[in-house]
């Protein structure tokens, strides 16, 4: 049975500082909640306020680091309303297409007991009062395979920042020693296209219209993100993108911008 409990001892809910919180070690966590006010009232984390980054570590290892806003936006790709002082951060995914494919990529920390799993909140300035509650979803349960043999999918979530000028712009700093499940672009001026090269090999060729339009057919909303490039939407764990050799990611820049893209990588510990 999932347990919903507290997190105690967050430190330091104060604007422009960074709240921080031990998590228990030696359980697999389906994910986090974090519930927001400003003063006693519930706040959304949009328009920069309340949260900023957060930071999620396992041991030495920093496993996500992420915005509050990606974390909405992510949330609104798979279709998922989130109220209003509400950041849910998962881990065990539940817009897969079955209950195996949920768990398969919880955090199960029961194979590494004893190792710290710290959160790391940075609370933004200019917010009235801010306070941040957390709770986390877990079981004592263990992640075997159906030879009964210990595995672990952690999805990384980490952002690649690159300025480009207006038109056809290829992406070539991405790591490709790990599957790719997901690269979701921020981009103020917007993409209109994307093109995806893999090992030689073009994989994705759309424009940033019939993405969105194949993506609301496998029942996510493209629109979330100004580009969304989501190789599993079949929502298959098994669909993300391998790599051998090579990647080339070439977008459609709409202008001279910063484009922020958000990288989903799936590892099989939480050493990469």
């Amino acid at each position: 049975m999932r347990q919903n409990t507290l997190v105690n001892g967050l430190s330091a809910i104060t604007a422009g500082t960074t709240a921080t919180a031990r998590l228990t070690p030696g359980r697999r966590y389906h994910g986090l909640t974090l519930f927001t006010t400003s003063g006693s009232t519930p706040a959304a984390c949009v328009a920069s306020t309340i949260i900023g980054e957060i930071r999620l570590i396992v041991g030495t290892k920093t496993i996500r680091k992420i915005t509050a806003a990606q974390i909405l936006a992510i949330a609104a790709l798979n279709k998922i309303t989130v109220p209003t002082g509400e950041l849910p951060i998962f881990f065990s995914e539940p817009w897969r297409a079955s209950v195996m494919g949920e768990e398969a990529t919880s955090w199960d920390l029961t194979q590494i007991p004893g190792t710290p799993f710290i959160i790391q909140i940075d609370m933004l300035t200019g917010t009235t009062n801010p306070g941040v509650v957390i709770v986390e979803h877990w079981d004592k349960l263990t992640n075997v395979d159906q030879n009964k043999k210990p595995f672990l999918e952690i999805v990384y979530q980490s952002s690649l920042f690159k300025n480009v000028a207006t038109g056809d712009q290829d992406i070539t700093e991405i790591d490709i020693d790990h599957f790719i499940q997901r690269i979701l672009f921020t981009a103020g001026s917007g993409i209109t296209k994307a093109l995806v090269v893999r090992d030689g090999e073009t994989v994705h060729e759309l424009t940033k219209t019939q993405n969105d339009d194949m993506l609301n057919d496998h029942g996510l909303v493209g629109s979330a993100f100004d580009y969304a490039l989501v190789f599993d939407y079949t929502q298959q764990v098994t669909d993300a993108l391998s790599i051998a050799k090579s990647l080339d990611v070439r977008v459609t820049s709409g202008g001279t911008q910063t484009l922020t893209a958000l990288i989903e990588r799936r590892k099989q510990d939480f050493n990469s």
